[in-house]
């Protein structure tokens, strides 16, 4: 019996990473590869020396293409205007699009196509996989399908119903999508699907809420104490993060409780943040690090935070912390609440709103045992996050006709 096929089509892929889908689909595609599977991966070259056709990488085959485009994709958050409006085009109508997909088909053959990223390798490349009959396995990472921006977010606020130029571009990408006769979707929250319902038939078709199956490294320090408590925040410094509230909120509580947070990555903000608070005692600035310091940063804090004001899919870094044994308080916003068991393994709490965010992390500054309970429940749910339970229903959802 010839083994099973998969293609994961992501248009970012490691070593080039800006975000967590592109990690998550390399993570996904070595479980395929370890569990039997012939895997294919297509993904874009930055340049032409980046480039591959079928390459073996990892027990793998993959396809690095240099895509007809103004630029490449690991550059477009510093493009142009004028510069995106072309690439958006291209990537919506440029017929070589579809040419590079059916090249890559024909040469790989696969059974299914777990898309991932498709910005950047053009939406009408699906036409190609519906009409070899392929399996198509839609990965929701983003609100891609239904907002050119990815995220349905605009000018500090969430956009409350799609504009003209999204609404044409959903329902293009939409009527390549439904010639797929073998069409899932996975999310990794079920707060991504029940958004993109509104706007698409995506329950019409099988869908199912599966968290990304990423792994993370254990601790190597040991957990120790302090006569203060220990905050952590990780993640980019951005406005849609709230990370200005969360920090506005702790230098008012300052005065009356003794603690010190941790902000550990970088951003758009990373500058005015510093200058704001990096002067303070209470408040240190980390910068990007790796993994593994994170995870040692993690099992020596009492609480994270994620206070996001945008709607997050389903955030690694809470993963990440839950499953060490770190509570987590975070924005009642996208798939967040779907992590946190509220009042359990931490607390879920209404985002944007500062007097909230202030009474919350007030009521376990003045009572410290909510957190060593908390830290507790964390612990004994760590299982939740098991990668082998994850593994096993992508595996389910890929192999079912």
């Amino acid at each position: 019996m010839n083994k099973q096929r998969v293609l994961i089509v992501s248009s970012l892929f490691p070593p080039h990473v800006l975000g967590g889908a592109e990690s998550s689909a390399y993570n996904l595609a070595l479980h395929f590869r370890d569990n039997g599977w012939d895997v294919g991966v297509l993904t874009t070259a930055v340049d032409a020396n980046d480039a591959t056709h079928g390459t073996a990488f990892e027990g793998m085959r993959i396809w690095r293409v240099l895509m007809p485009r103004p630029y490449a994709t690991f550059h477009f958050q510093k493009a142009k205007g004028l510069q995106k409006l072309l690439w958006h085009f291209l990537d919506h109508f440029d017929p070589r699009n579809k040419r590079i997909m059916a090249d890559v088909l024909d040469n790989f053959r696969p059974d299914v196509a777990s898309i991932h990223l498709l910005q950047g390798l053009g939406y009408n490349a699906l036409e190609e996989i519906t009409k070899r009959n392929i399996s198509i396995n839609f990965v929701l990472h983003d609100l891609g399908l239904a907002c050119i921006r990815m995220n349905m977010f605009k000018n500090g606020s969430e956009c409350a119903a799609q504009c003209a130029i999204c609404k044409c571009s959903s329902a293009y990408k939409w009527n390549m999508l439904k010639q797929g006769k073998k069409l899932g979707f996975i999310s990794p929250s079920q707060a991504n699907i029940d958004t993109l319902s509104k706007f698409l038939p995506i329950t019409s078709y099988r869908n199912q809420a599966i968290l990304n199956p990423n792994s993370y490294p254990p601790a190597t320090a040991q957990r120790t104490s302090a006569d203060y408590m220990r905050f952590l925040y990780v993640g980019r410094l951005h406005s849609t993060k709230g990370v200005d509230l969360l920090l506005d909120v702790l230098s008012q509580l300052k005065a009356r409780h003794a603690f010190k947070i941790t902000v550990i990555g970088d951003g758009q903000e990373s500058a005015s943040l510093r200058a704001k608070y990096g002067a303070h005692d209470w408040c240190h600035f980390t910068g990007y690090i790796s993994q593994a310091e994170i995870s040692n940063y993690m099992v020596n804090s009492d609480a994270m935070f994620i206070p996001s004001i945008w709607a997050e899919n389903s955030p690694g870094v809470v993963v990440h912390a839950l499953s060490l044994g770190l509570p987590v308080m975070g924005s009642r916003k996208g798939g967040i609440p779907e992590l946190i068991k509220d009042g359990m393994t931490g607390k879920v709490v209404e985002a944007g709103n500062a007097d909230a965010w202030r009474d919350a992390i007030a009521a376990v500054l003045q009572k410290p045992e909510i957190l060593a309970q908390w830290r507790t429940h964390c612990l004994h749910h760590a299982h939740d996050f098991e990668v082998t339970r994850i593994v096993k229903q992508h595996l389910e959802f890929a192999s079912h006709e």
